[in-house]
């Protein structure tokens, strides 16, 4: 069947043949890469370390970042970047940090700034982290050669932090497979509030079939050797809340968030649980049957007070806070 170019009215008169042979043949010329230093004088296990050192950080998290989302809809088109935590404890945004150390990983600074605007209300901007921020991906892309060894590494020796699980699963839908399956290191960060008493469903932040959506996701990793995830879940009556902390969380609620972590492993798997008032936590999980972490009770503080909006987790998150 003939084809034809719809905007072949648009286009102007085709290359004579010698001409359009002639442009094919002028390309650049390509290397191996064999003749460069790196190849050259460094081993394969040398190389690795090289990588290992430039790309990786066993300590530091690396916040896994939408760079142009707002809302829950645009997770789905929005890009990524990435920014490797320099908010430990978020020193920077607390005055009374000695007084309160340990605020959630979803309160760093990392992932937002606030400013005020005119009005003198508590407005919010985002880092706009860029995919090259760093240099990291600059040095993956460098050629070829690089990418193909150099790449594994960078996922198998950083820590991903995930702000929600609703952007774990946006960012596992733009990766390849074998990217995914070479992930080694996971933090997750979010947050829950107590079952409604009426509807006996999760009221978000996060969506239930985020989370269940989320653990499939984790239950793929099969060699993952740490998973690190922070629980925090807020009683409904937030006024109460926002003066006194969170009040004691149902036996339900919580086999309701935990259930479908079951299906998922990991050399060290941790669940920190904020649920102060319940001391006896130990004993009731036992009562749900076998899980494959280690729970711990943190009681953490979160900001309030002036931002009354939650300055890093956007999306559907402000409309429980205000």
């Amino acid at each position: 069947m003939p084809s034809f170019d719809r905007n072949q009215s648009n286009v102007g008169p085709s290359a004579t043949p010698s001409v359009t042979a002639a442009a094919l043949s002028i390309r650049p010329r390509t290397y191996s890469q064999h003749q460069s230093p790196l190849f050259r004088k460094l081993s394969g296990e040398l190389r690795n370390s090289v990588y290992e050192y430039a790309l990786g950080s066993p300590s530091c998290l690396m916040h896994i970042i939408p760079t142009g989302a707002e809302t829950q809809d645009e997770l789905a088109t929005t890009s990524f970047g990435h920014r490797r935590c320099d908010d430990h404890g978020s020193k920077s945004l607390w005055p009374n940090y000695s007084e309160h150390p340990g605020y959630p990983t979803w309160q760093h600074t990392c992932f937002g700034q606030w400013s005020k605007v005119n009005d003198g209300r508590a407005g919010g901007g985002r880092h706009h982290a860029t995919a090259s921020n760093d240099g990291l991906i600059s040095l993956v892309f460098n050629c070829r050669r690089v990418y193909l060894e150099a790449i594994p590494v960078l996922y198998l020796e950083n820590i991903f932090n995930f702000q929600r699980v609703s952007v774990l699963n946006a960012w596992n839908a733009r990766l390849p497979s074998w990217q995914w399956q070479n992930i080694r290191h996971i933090h997750i960060s979010t947050l829950f509030q107590e079952l409604d008493w009426r509807s006996n469903v999760l009221l978000g932040p996060e969506e239930m079939e985020d989370w269940i959506l989320c653990c499939g996701h984790l239950e793929q990793l099969r060699n993952l050797r740490t998973l690190q995830i922070e629980l925090q879940i807020w009683h409904g009556c937030l006024r109460w809340e926002s003066e006194h902390g969170p009040w004691d969380i149902s036996d339900k609620t919580l086999l309701r968030i935990l259930g479908p972590l079951r299906s998922v492993s990991a050399k060290s798997f941790m669940v920190e649980l904020n649920v102060p008032g319940n001391p006896d936590l130990e004993r009731t999980l036992c009562t749900f049957g076998e899980f494959p972490f280690t729970a711990c009770v943190r009681e953490r503080k979160h900001l309030r007070g002036p931002f009354n909006q939650c300055q890093l987790i956007v999306y559907s998150l402000p409309r429980v806070l205000t």
